[in-house]
């Protein structure tokens, strides 16, 4: 711990001396080695993909149930009322006035609604290619430090919270890498059991 937060790097050293550049390398290839064995990055990629599946879900959805909106009205000339509160979930407050039964006006806040939504579909662009870049750089291994500092402080978070003792003068790298195995097995068990729940 002391070589990740403080380069002291001479923690490393079991017997012997080393300059300072062997031993910074060494640490590298150690830290790449944790990375691997963590998957430090993996929550990070499921975290993109599973906003990028609710976006695409949003975006079809809304756009469907307009359509079918729409279809209604063109067949039977008023909308298909029992079906406008499903837009509450997506944060569109719509009615039908039984007084007027204006449907240009009904037509109108539709079209409004898809305009709204266009906002979603540049976030889904955006989050696609963030998705993209993070698979391109976790392949080619192209981190900032900052980029693996952060990651590997909301690892040691999650891990503390989780009732994990890391000590930073004692815990080596191979302890820790097993502790993130076995929070991740626990994670995936617990996620096994919610989804047979449902």
């Amino acid at each position: 711990m002391s070589a990740w937060f403080d380069e002291k790097y001479k923690v490393l050293i079991i017997e012997g001396e080393h300059d300072e550049a062997l031993l910074k390398q060494a640490f590298e290839l150690i830290h790449a080695e944790y990375t691997d064995l963590a998957e430090l990055f993996l929550s990070a990629e499921f975290e993109k993909m599973t906003y990028i599946y609710y976006l695409n879900n949003r975006i079809s959805t809304i756009k469907y149930t307009i359509g079918l909106q729409k279809d209604f009205i063109r067949d039977f000339g008023l909308p298909y009322i029992p079906a406008l509160p499903f837009f509450k979930k997506f944060g569109h407050s719509i009615y039908w006035d039984t007084t007027t039964s204006n449907v240009p006006a009904f037509l109108k806040i539709l079209d409004q609604i898809e305009v709204k939504e266009k906002k979603y579909e540049a976030q889904l662009k955006a989050k696609e290619k963030e998705l993209g870049d993070l698979q391109a750089r976790k392949t080619s291994k192209e981190f900032t430090p900052l980029q693996t500092r952060h990651a590997f402080i909301k690892t040691l978070n999650g891990l503390q919270k989780a009732g994990y003792r890391i000590d930073k003068e004692s815990t080596t790298v191979e302890e820790f890498g097993l502790m993130i195995k076995e929070q991740k097995k626990e994670n995936e068990r617990i996620a096994a059991e919610a989804k047979n729940r449902k």
